[in-house]
């Protein structure tokens, strides 16, 4: 697969870069769709402009699913996944410019992770019951925008809405429940 990537982006004379954050431009979002503008616009608002701009524009990342098997161990294998977190950010630490400059961190991504509004983006804690932990962060989580049922753009939230609190209908966003 890599070699396949790295051919048909030297056809177009481009390569791929092993780093987590981009290490030269400054970061702006130059994506216009509307999930994009409302992420901006909800970023700004809880006070993590700077790592939501860098985080939408400059950041990369695999991401790994992994099935939680039976109910049985549930906690013990996510406790063992929360001890091996930072030996896993240690493996994929390259990433120590941002804007053509060092950051003091190898890791600009994490860094950057790290600056984010962490009632959406945070670390579950890895308590006994990682499913019920798992849904009481979901539902504790501010909605950051409503789409359009039309399919026409997304209703930019701008205050902390828990998604509880729009799902039960208690805060309408986007003129509805």
């Amino acid at each position: 697969d890599r070699d396949v990537l790295a051919a048909a982006l030297a056809g177009e004379r481009l390569a791929a870069a092993p780093v987590g954050a981009d290490p030269l431009r400054p970061p702006a979002r130059v994506c216009p769709a509307p999930r994009y503008a409302a992420m901006e616009e909800h970023f700004a608002a809880v006070g993590c402009a700077e790592a939501g701009t860098a985080m939408m524009s400059g950041t990369a990342a695999l991401q790994v699913n992994l099935d939680a098997g039976p109910c049985a161990g549930w906690s013990e294998r996510v406790s063992l996944a929360h001890q091996l977190g930072p030996t896993l950010v240690a493996v994929a630490a390259c990433s120590p410019l941002a804007g053509g400059r060092p950051t003091g961190w190898v890791s600009q991504r994490q860094q950057v992770w790290g600056d984010l509004d962490q009632a959406r983006c945070g670390p579950l804690l890895g308590g006994a019951d990682p499913a019920g932990e798992w849904a009481e962060y979901a539902l504790t989580a501010p909605v950051m925008l409503v789409r359009d049922p039309d399919g026409g753009g997304a209703a930019h939230v701008r205050d902390r809405v828990r998604f509880a609190d729009w799902v039960t209908g208690a805060v309408p966003l986007g003129g509805r429940a």
